[in-house]
């Protein structure tokens, strides 16, 4: 798809002193600074003037996805300078890396803002060219919606072209795509205006190269979905390791910028700084050895969840797989037990108080099933649930600092599940945990420990006739029976 204006080239504007002297002192704390200054240039144009240039936005790029809110705010702020030009000479809108190559200037960092301004300028009738081919499905429905708010606006409010001449942004533009990235890098991990995802996503598509190879990751990176529900639980998997434990930073930042920034700087660390270089494909698992050591029997999924991993495609490919995983054993479920399917909709999907268990079960269970595949499925994700859960029933309030509290106390099972030789070696560690006796009080009407052992009584009520028991010390002696008792129905049935 093209999005095509058009409108008059006005002369160019006068420098932004302060936007210079803000942009040099940045690259002087720019690694190699002598080199680097000899390879990037520091203009400054109006709005008009950026559009004269011919853009290009690489196909690895995130699509345009800004929303209403982030369009009426861009909006709004244009029309106030407006109605107020002689407070400020120029409105400063920025700036935007650009990486010059093949008579081009491909957009690094900028897009959300320049793929806006190109709708303003079709909705205000111009009479500027301006040719910018975008690929994502998301980009072009998101031009479409948003240039329906656009018209709106401009219809209320009378947005004269005119006013964009006066329109300033600071383009930092380097000949070498490495330089565009690191500087791209370098401003992001310090704010918040993209996420982790997106600088990982930039930094391994840019390994990859300009073929069809690289559209077709590109393409693969825009079909993932629940990246951040993934990437967390690859975190926890990777980080909360008994050899090298390092901490993960809380899900929840409450909308605190200390902890959110740390949040975004341990993806990036994790998935990008660490890491390493060389285009190679590499997969690490256990094999098995059958038949006198003659017949090699492969595990079900290439890469292990903590093996190295490589820049551009492994990694990427690494992201497919347990996305894939994820979205087959928590999201659609095809093909799965029916068994499996309802004890996870009617007691895992169901969050009263238990966010943090479930992002625990889930972590151990997608370890499990990237070693195994689905074999045993209810039997595992059945002991999984009664060693994670008996956190929601111990306590009535459960911080997210319990989980890797209680891992360290008992056991590391995230290390048990990855080391394994066998699953039945691993039901054996699974079966073999003991936890203290229940607290009767914490099973009164209204406490998220109720609610949750009502509805694993009522599953196994459905499930094999059973009748519920009261809470206490014979609730882990029940649940190992009745666990037991429905795999062999299971067996059974199969």
């Amino acid at each position: 798809m093209f999005l095509k204006t058009i409108f008059f080239i006005t002369s160019q504007s006068n420098n932004n002193v302060q936007s210079h002297e803000k942009f040099l002192k940045i690259l002087h704390k720019y690694p190699k600074p002598l080199t680097i200054m000899n390879q990037i240039r520091v203009e400054s144009l109006s709005i008009p003037e950026l559009f004269s240039l011919p853009l290009d936005i690489p196909e690895y790029q995130r699509p345009y996805v800004w929303t209403k809110n982030e369009v009426l705010t861009l909006l709004n702020d244009i029309y106030t300078y407006q109605q107020h030009p002689q407070e400020e000479p120029m409105y400063y809108l920025g700036s935007i890396i650009l990486h010059e190559h093949d008579n081009l200037y491909s957009i690094i960092d900028g897009q959300q803002r320049i793929t806006t301004l190109a709708i303003l300028l079709h909705a205000l009738s111009s009479q500027q060219e301006i040719f910018i081919e975008y690929h994502s499905p998301v980009s072009m429905e998101n031009i479409q919606k948003n240039a329906q708010i656009i018209r709106e606006f401009c219809t209320e409010k009378d947005i004269n072209e005119h006013t964009l001449q006066h329109i300033n942004v600071t383009l930092v533009i380097t000949q070498q795509e490495d330089d565009a990235y690191t500087f791209f890098e370098t401003q992001n991990t310090g704010g918040v205006r993209l996420s982790g995802i997106d600088i990982i996503k930039a930094h391994h598509l840019r390994y990859i190269g300009k073929d069809s190879q690289n559209e077709s990751y590109a393409r693969k990176w825009e079909q993932f979905k629940y990246l951040n529900e993934v990437t967390r639980l690859l975190l926890l998997g990777r980080r909360w390791n008994i050899l090298h434990w390092e901490k993960v930073p809380p899900k929840n930042t409450h909308g605190d910028y200390t902890r959110e920034k740390q949040k975004k700087q341990i993806i990036i660390d994790e998935f990008s700084n660490k890491t390493l270089n060389g285009h190679q494909k590499i997969g690490f698992q256990q094999v098995q050895l059958e038949e006198e050591y003659r017949m090699l029997h492969l595990p079900p999924y290439k890469l292990a969840l903590r093996q190295p991993l490589y820049n551009g495609e492994n990694f990427i490919d690494y992201l497919d797989q347990f996305v894939s995983i994820y979205q087959n054993i928590f999201i659609k479920m095809d093909d799965l037990p029916e068994v499996y399917v309802r004890f996870t909709r009617e007691v895992i999907d169901v969050e009263d108080r238990t966010e943090f268990v479930r992002e625990f079960y889930q972590v151990v269970l997608i370890s499990y099933v990237s070693r195994f595949g689905t074999e045993r499925l209810i039997e595992v994700a059945l002991q999984i649930f009664r060693y994670t859960y008996v956190l929601r029933l111990q306590n009535n309030s459960i911080r997210e600092k319990s989980i890797p509290k209680f891992i360290q106390e008992n056991h590391f099972i995230i290390d048990e599940v990855l080391t394994c030789y066998t699953c039945d070696e691993l039901m054996k560690v699974l079966q073999s945990f003991e936890y203290d006796e229940l607290d009767p009080t914490l099973f009164q009407k209204g406490y998220a420990a109720d609610r949750l052992f009502g509805r694993i009584s009522e599953f196994f009520r459905k499930e094999l006739k059973d009748k519920a028991l009261t809470a206490g010390s014979a609730y882990d002696k029940w649940l190992c029976k009745n666990i037991q008792t429905l795999v062999n129905q299971c067996n059974v049935s199969d």
